[in-house]
């Protein structure tokens, strides 16, 4: 590993950053080192991973926040669908997506450097509206039907000595372009404008599919931050739409959560982004996305400490199982003493009445 290598490392662990990448308990050094030993990274890079090749630019633009973010996703050989009898290959994802800025401010990673290490892209701290925020794209799965899914993890601590209060703004600009399909969300009603409290929803261009359809999901049942959708207010609304959520032929928004940051303390934000090869298999991959039970059961909050998951904002634990209790059955000899004791029990009973 180079020495500004290891030095990204442990600034993001001093600074109380929580990439999950970098906070891997016991062999997580060796791992970074392996993963480094040929160093990969830039303004631009390309991560394939489930079928699919990630595009992470510096500088993507979506919505008026500029930064680190999904530039593009697509299809590589693995990720192919048969449509009227001809192989085609699922590309043109996103024109921009995933990109967030607090207050309207984009994130960008400050030495223009995305790192890969592992399965993470990596965006180092930086300092935007008093607090400092870092970014880290991890890819996991594929799911149990076929999703492959990236998970955005987004970090803010607040160094000062009050709360700080902000908006957090997700933009996102899908491929689809205005043939633009919503499939279903978990408000329901198929093809129709997404409300801003659904926990998730899956996008598409409609069969036949030439762009891989797209889970977002954007926060867990129980959560205290339920986020809501617009439009930037810093410029002209993109190709003149007038409504600010998903819906059908509208391929552009704004996703926003409020939050307050205690004082010396670290918060999250964590959202997923899945890509499948069709829409009947992200819609049966959706009961992984619940809550905090269910995404660690699925292997959705891999190398996320447990002391940091309550500080993931828009998720919360669901409630814990309800215990399982066997039904007591009796063998023969149980049975025959049962019988014994209600015998005796009703002589008794009788020279009583005697």
């Amino acid at each position: 590993m180079s020495n500004d290598a290891f030095n990204k490392l442990r600034l993001g662990l001093s600074s109380g950053v929580v990439g999950s990448a970098l906070l891997l308990s016991g062999g997580a050094v060796s791992r970074v080192q392996a993963a480094e030993s040929q160093p990969r990274g830039g303004s631009f890079v390309t991560v394939s991973r489930s079928g699919f090749s990630w595009q992470i630019s510096n500088n993507t633009g979506t919505r008026s926040i500029y930064g680190f973010g999904l530039y593009e996703a697509s299809g590589n050989q693995g990720s192919t669908i048969t449509t009227g009898g001809s192989t085609v290959t699922l590309t043109d994802a996103f024109d921009g997506c995933e990109s967030m800025g607090v207050n309207g401010v984009g994130y960008a990673d400050p030495d223009g450097n995305i790192d890969i290490v592992g399965d993470s892209a990596i965006g180092d701290p930086d300092s935007i509206g008093g607090l400092t925020v870092s970014r880290e794209f991890r890819w996991l799965g594929p799911m149990s039907n076929g999703t492959a899914i990236m998970r955005s993890l987004n970090n803010f601590t607040n160094p000062g000595t009050s709360p700080v209060s902000v908006t957090v703004n997700f933009g996102c600009n899908l491929g689809s372009d205005s043939g633009t399909v919503i499939e279903d969300s978990s408000a329901g009603g198929g093809n129709v404008l997404v409300p801003d409290d659904a926990f998730w929803f899956v996008s598409s261009d409609g069969q036949p599919y030439s762009d891989p359809p797209i889970t977002h999901v954007r926060y867990g049942a129980g959560s205290s931050v339920v986020p809501y959708f617009s439009f930037n207010t810093g410029g002209p609304i993109p190709e003149g739409r007038g409504v600010a959520n998903p819906g059908p032929g509208v391929n552009s928004w704004l996703d926003n959560y409020d939050i307050t940051i205690p004082a010396g303390a670290t918060v999250h934000i964590v959202r997923f982004i899945g890509l499948s090869n069709g829409a009947g298999a992200s819609l049966a991959d959706i009961p992984a996305f619940t809550d905090l039970n269910t995404l660690s059961a699925n292997g959705l909050l891999a190398g996320i400490p447990p002391a940091a998951q309550p500080n993931i904002l828009n998720w919360a634990a669901g409630a814990p199982p309800a215990p399982s209790f066997a039904v007591p059955t009796m063998g023969k000899v149980g049975m025959v003493i049962m019988a014994g004791l209600v015998a005796m029990l009703g002589l008794f009973g009788f020279r009583r009445s005697l």
